[in-house]
């Protein structure tokens, strides 16, 4: 049976080492620099990327 990878990407997203500063990690009050309560960092998502935000 063949498998198939899907992937879900959003381009408005950016991180300080490319784009200068957070674009929408740190939406609704979030801080990306702290770890949340879970061991994440404090992204303003639902979802975290197993290898961390991605970039621009």
């Amino acid at each position: 049976m063949e498998r198939k990878v899907l992937a879900f990407y959003y381009t408005w997203y950016g991180v300080p080492q490319v784009s200068g500063d957070w674009y929408h990690w740190d939406e609704g009050g979030h801080f990306p620099n702290k770890v949340n309560e879970d061991g994440y960092p404090d992204f303003g998502t639902t979802n975290h990327p197993s290898y961390g935000p991605y970039i621009q």
